[in-house]
């Protein structure tokens, strides 16, 4: 085969096929004397990267198709959406997307190459669901073409098992055997070179010729008398015609038996439009014998309820078309015999000139049926996508938006058509799209949600959560991304936060108020009815010298119960507000509290600060004392143990102190439940830290001991109004 007229190689593919034409061109050696010619079933309404996607796969040149381009070798030539494919001359021909609703561009192209190329061409059927390709093996093997189909390796068998079924497949193989045998029938017709052997560019037909000897002349041109006898021609024309008569015969059973066993119905009509062969599988499909159709006209089988008028019509049109060898009816579905069909016709031309017709009929009601039951499917998931609260946009391998609902074009502020076909980076704000990453999901898992920065088409940035997912398309995985505007959250956000600043600011303020509260019932606790109580009990003793006898008791008996009053008083003042806390600081507030809890439960408190400590303001030494005098009571309760520390360091605007001891412990995961945090005190603690500011943590183990850190900031505050009748 000489470089001019390469192997044309026809590869026609359809749902999986993406990857099992990988296959096949990978395997395909550089300088393999062939063109490929690759017919995937295609959307015509986006434009295709497949070109691309495969010439990452072979060193060999890929293009799409365009009108008149010459096969070549070593280029592989890719179908573009919209059109179909035919050859003529070695040139390939566009031919716009047929309308009708079963597309087969790879049958059409096969039967083009098949007429165009003859032997010198083969046809390879890869994965995909339907029927298409069937056909265009038949024409193919009819020319003595090589025919592939590929094997169980294929992710959809539909389209390879039904080329297998019509016996018109040489050789069923996965994609990269089917490299191999093409490249080593290449190499047994490049060694052989005979036009007559079996390599796959020989002649395949070897058919016994008919000669009836005729009268032999000499070479002067007169009749040669040894071969008058009559009665010897007489007996060898006999011996001709009757070997004529069953070479004819095998040649009518051969054919016969051929029809017979094809699986498509197929009826055979003479040109009185009369049924003169149906073969089985019509009879078997249709449910009737053989004598209930053959002879009797087409136009009235089924009693004349099968045919429709449409395709007697066409069946006329074609018998006009018959002197033309290509002449072919390609119907669209009619109901025949109530089912949804396809048929096809041929004209077959008899020696008189009879048109005659061959009918084949493909049954499409299940097809349709499921077709229009994708459809309807497509057209709900558009639908319900169209009707999505959020924006969806799909985008193919190389990021371009495939589809986008109504929602996502509101979102961008694009009309849906420009967002269609658009870079998904031209989403992404330009300073983001040089490291931005492609979402790399796994198929048919949903990611989880990300938030990231959006940009509209005026070029403004406005805040998106992310959800990606992926899917399978024919052409590869595409990526589904769910959108939301997270705008209005934010600025709902940015009002909470400032809502819960504005309160912790309302809850310190009154935090404070309250300890001044304390501090001015403690002062008046002291100052009036604790000096009132003083003042009583040195009059009463005053005057207890000048009583006797049962009045002298009774005074003595009142004195008791001042006394009483007086420590009470004392106490709650302590209570309320200590003295030593406002007079001295916190360090000794706190010493004095260690000798409380030794005087009164034994326990050792240990405390250390830093020297010299800067008094504090006296709302917050106030807090602070209440939390560790909680600590601290936590400890007698709860810790069992004798000794505990207290230390207290101020850096920069912040006061840390540290309540340690090495008791018992707890799980601090408790603190996350109120109900069982409330018997320690710990939540209320917390909660006065959070009041001004500051943070508490606890480290703790059971039998381990425990550790409080409370922190808080020491700014200033803004003053607080007094309370009516306070004095500052």
């Amino acid at each position: 085969m000489s470089d001019a007229a390469p192997l044309v190689v026809g590869v026609g593919a359809s749902a999986g096929g993406l990857q099992a034409i990988s296959v096949l061109l990978r395997a395909i050696p550089a300088g393999a004397p062939l063109g490929l010619v690759v017919l995937q079933h295609l959307d015509p309404a986006y434009p295709s990267n497949l070109a691309q996607l495969l010439a990452r796969q072979t060193s060999m040149k890929v293009t799409l198709a365009t009108e008149g381009a010459l096969v070549e070798a070593g280029q592989v030539y890719v179908i573009p959406p919209g059109h179909d494919l035919r050859i003529s001359s070695g040139r390939l021909q566009l031919v716009p997307r047929s309308s009708g609703p079963v597309h087969l561009p790879i049958d059409d192209f096969f039967a083009s190459l098949a007429r165009d190329q003859g032997r010198a061409a083969a046809g390879v059927v890869l994965s995909g669901t339907g029927t298409d390709g069937a056909k265009g093996v038949g024409a193919l093997r009819a020319v003595g073409a090589a025919t592939f189909a590929q094997d169980g390796s294929s992710q959809h068998a539909g389209m390879p098992e039904a080329a297998v079924a019509t016996g018109c497949i040489d050789q069923v193989l996965s994609p990269a055997e089917i490299a191999a045998k093409l490249m080593e029938q290449l190499e047994e017709a490049r060694v052989d070179g005979r036009p007559d052997d079996d390599s796959l560019q020989g002649v395949f037909e070897r058919r016994a010729a008919l000669n009836v000897p005729a009268q032999r002349r000499d070479p002067g041109g007169q009749v040669d008398a040894a071969h008058l006898n009559v009665e010897g021609s007489v007996g060898r024309l006999n011996e001709e015609l009757q070997s004529t008569r069953a070479l004819l015969k095998e040649a009518r059973d051969y054919a016969e038996g051929i029809v017979d066993t094809v699986r498509e119905p197929l009826l055979v009509l003479d040109e009185r439009r009369d049924v003169r062969t149906a073969n089985r599988s019509f009879c078997r499909k249709f449910e009737v014998r053989r004598d209930q159709v053959e002879g009797k006209s087409f136009a009235s089988l089924g009693e004349g309820r099968w045919v429709p008028p449409v395709l007697i019509a066409a069946l006329e049109r074609l018998a006009e078309r018959a002197t033309k060898d290509e002449a072919r009816l390609e119907d669209t579905p009619s109901l025949f015999a109530g089912r949804s069909m396809l048929v096809s016709g041929r004209p077959l031309l008899r020696g008189d000139g009879a048109p005659w017709l061959l009918l084949a009929f493909e049954d499409l009601t299940e097809q349709m049926k499921s077709d229009a039951a994708v459809r309807r499917s497509e057209r709900a998931l558009r639908e319900m996508l169209g009707a999505a609260s959020e924006a969806i946009l799909i985008a193919n391998g190389h990021g371009a938006v495939t589809y986008a609902n109504e929602m996502a074009a509101r979102t961008f502020k694009y009309p849906r058509e420009e967002l269609i076909g658009l870079s998904i980076e031209k989403l992404v704000p330009e300073d983001l799209r040089e490291s931005h990453e492609p979402p790399a999901p796994v198929a048919g898992v949903m990611g989880a949600s990300r938030e990231v920065q959006g940009r509209r088409k005026d070029g403004s940035l406005f805040p998106a959560e992310v959800g990606l997912s992926v899917m399978e398309g024919e052409q590869g995985p595409l990526v589904v991304a769910f959108i939301s505007d997270v705008t209005t959250r934010h600025e709902s956000e940015a009002r909470i936060t400032a809502y819960k600043k504005n309160l912790q600011e309302m809850a310190f303020d009154a935090a404070l108020a309250e300890e001044r509260q304390r501090r001015k019932l403690a002062a008046d606790l002291h100052d009036n009815i604790g000096q009132t109580l003083a003042l009583a009990q040195i009059r009463l003793k005053a005057a207890q010298g000048s009583l006797e006898g049962d009045g002298a008791r009774d005074l003595a008996e009142g004195i008791k119960l001042i006394n009483v009053a007086l420590t009470d008083t004392r106490e709650l003042t302590f209570e309320l507000s200590p003295p030593v806390l406002y007079d001295l600081g916190l360090p000794a507030a706190v010493a004095w509290l260690g000798e409380q809890l030794a005087s009164q439960h034994h326990l050792r408190v240990v405390v250390e600060a830093d020297q010299p400590f800067e008094k504090l303001e006296d709302e917050t030494a106030g807090l602070l004392f209440r939390a560790v005098r909680e600590l601290l009571t936590n400890v007698v309760k709860h810790a069992k143990t004798l000794e505990a520390w207290v230390s207290l360091h101020r850096r920069d605007s912040k006061l840390t102190v540290v309540v340690e001891d090495r008791g018992a412990g707890f799980d601090p995961g408790r603190l996350r439940n109120y109900e069982t945090a409330k018997g320690f005190g710990l939540f209320s603690v917390r909660e006065q830290m959070t009041r001004l500011g500051g943070t508490f943590t606890a480290i703790s183990n059971p039998a381990q001991g425990t550790r409080i850190t409370l922190q808080v900031p020491l700014i200033e505050r803004k003053p607080v109004p007094a309370a009516p009748g306070e004095t500052r």
